[in-house]
């Protein structure tokens, strides 16, 4: 049971709990109906429509009708055909997805505006977009893309930090697994971890206020994430958690788990009872635990703690000690967007290259749905909130695979640290030694070596702005520049060589690329090539 429902939520709104003699502006006698798309499609993709209907069997209701229309970036709009049976609603939780045809030539920023009509009470009712009081029921941003997202032959993409329907409870839900695989595909993306919280993956089915032992919602996401996989679909999916687990001090810091066979209990800060705030597991014990063919990621590691969760629920940010743990893979660079809490673990990993540490980087978005804008309780139950960070695919983890990509290739290529992180451009850097050649997360002997740096961008994400290579020494203060470009002879692609020369230290090397758009600055950071005796 959430305790503390004004802490801020990331997930779709549950607007049907409200305090006891407290009014809610929020409720109404409807079950929650959710239309949405995907903040992107990927050219050749049909358009995927979800509409998601939560607590039918508390309201049921009977969807009548959906249109669908896009605005596009000239502001003309063009209704597209669809064919909606009509649904009597009855079960807790109901979705569907609609595959529309783009019509053929249409690309840039465009709006999705999803009307529906539904009877509730006897009643007809039309809403766009939802059915939330309070709302702007504005269209949907979508960028219908005319180029594929910038990349080379054996990478893939990814979000590695997303939630599910399997995280739901007084104020929050998330969507479907299979709704989410829809998403990924259609935007281009090739595999996503799906990280509920451990303090909600215990819960029973029937009611997030009764926690279960025998952990049904847990062996019912492993399933079904094992049945999505088998059928092939095109896109793999890692099961997952986002433990809550303690730092050092005993303050409750998030660890994304994958892969790992058995569940990890962590509540220190799901607000689940009053004043039980003290982590089961610290960071290094969770951490000892892992099942060796299980990964580790600190997630958004820099973030800041506001007061009332510092306070209440002994939240805290992770200790540099914390990140000294052997079994540790990396660390959340990105969680949705490039901002000041990123700029941090930026500085924070690098001081951990310099140190001698091999962590990798890594991106997601922390999405619980919100595929094309995020909308949740503002101040309960008073308020909604609304805006487009934490957009699930905005930020995209790559990872360069030879051959086929599985679960296990992809995990071993995440072990490995070959992966870079971006918001849209694509850097990719080679080394070549007489000794042979080695791509990102790779570790390469002698002296020189030729580094080939390439790097891309589209219109989507903004002609190329700046690329830097930075050089690091094990023990140094600082890392040194090798090369900064402010000038492309071409916009949307540049490829240099340049020369590394080793002295008795081992080096490192690793890239960022910035470019510039409609929507703003795009980044790309890459993890390290290391350069050995």
């Amino acid at each position: 049971m959430r305790l503390f429902p004004f802490l801020p939520s990331l997930s779709y709104a549950e607007t049907h709990y409200s305090f006891r003699f407290f009014p809610s502006r929020l409720r109404k006698c409807e079950p929650e109906v959710v239309a949405d798309v995907p903040h992107r499609l990927e050219p050749g993709q049909r358009l995927p429509v979800l509409l998601l209907v939560k607590d039918a069997h508390l309201f049921p209701i009977e969807l009548c009708d959906v249109g669908v229309e896009l605005i596009t970036p000239r502001k003309e709009t063009l209704r597209l055909p669809v064919t909606f049976p009509r649904q009597e609603l009855r079960a807790p939780w109901w979705h569907t997805v609609l595959y529309l045809p783009p019509p053929e030539g249409l690309s840039g920023p465009c709006q999705v505006r999803v009307a529906f009509s539904l009877v509730a009470d006897g009643e007809r009712r039309t809403y766009v977009s939802d059915n939330y009081r309070l709302s702007s029921h504005a269209p949907l941003p979508c960028y219908f893309a005319d180029q594929p997202l910038p990349r080379a032959d054996g990478w893939h993409f990814g979000d590695l930090h997303c939630h599910s329907a399997f995280t739901s409870d007084q104020v929050e839900f998330g969507a479907p697994i299979a709704a989410t695989l829809a998403m990924a595909k259609a935007q281009g993306l090739n595999f996503l971890a799906i990280t509920d919280h451990s303090y909600d993956l215990d819960d029973s089915p029937d009611s997030a206020l009764r926690n279960e032992h025998r952990l049904p919602k847990w062996h019912q996401m492993q399933a079904e994430v094992a049945r999505l996989n088998a059928e092939a679909t095109g896109c793999v999916v890692i099961p997952g958690e986002e433990l809550s687990c303690g730092n050092r001090y005993r303050r409750n810091v998030h660890l994304l788990v994958l892969d790992n066979p058995d569940f990890l209990q962590g509540s220190g800060d799901s607000a689940e009872r009053w004043l039980r705030t003290r982590p089961e597991l610290t960071v290094a014990q969770a951490l000892a635990r892992l099942h060796p063919g299980a990964l580790a990621y600190a997630a958004h590691p820099e973030d800041r703690t506001p007061l009332l969760q510092w306070l209440l629920i002994r939240r805290g940010r992770w200790p540099r000690a914390d990140y000294r743990h052997p079994r540790l893979n990396g660390l959340q660079l990105l969680n949705g967007h490039m901002d000041a809490a990123a700029s941090r673990t930026l500085r924070r990993w690098v001081s951990l290259l310099l140190g001698g540490q091999r962590l990798s980087i890594v991106a997601g978005n922390d999405g619980h749905g919100n595929f094309a804008r995020f909308r949740q309780i503002g101040l309960p139950f008073l308020t909604m909130r609304e805006h487009l960070r934490q957009i699930f695919g905005a930020a995209r983890t790559a990872v360069f695979v030879e051959g086929q990509l599985t679960i296990a290739s992809l995990k071993a290529a995440l072990r490995q640290g070959r992966t870079l992180v971006t918001t849209g451009p694509f850097l990719e850097l080679r080394a070549e030694t007489p000794a042979g050649t080695t791509h990102i997360g790779g570790t390469l002997s002698g002296s020189p070596a030729r580094l080939v740096v390439s790097a891309k961008s589209t219109a989507e994400f903004g002609p190329l702005h700046r690329a830097t290579i930075c050089l690091g020494k094990k023990g140094a203060r600082r890392e040194e520049i090798l090369w900064d470009c402010h000038r492309f002879p071409e916009v949307f692609r540049h490829r240099i060589e340049l020369t590394v020369r080793r002295q008795a230290d081992d080096l490192y090397v690793r890239g960022e690329l910035y470019s510039r758009g409609p929507g703003g600055e795009h980044a790309c950071y890459t993890n390290p090539i290391w350069l050995t005796a």
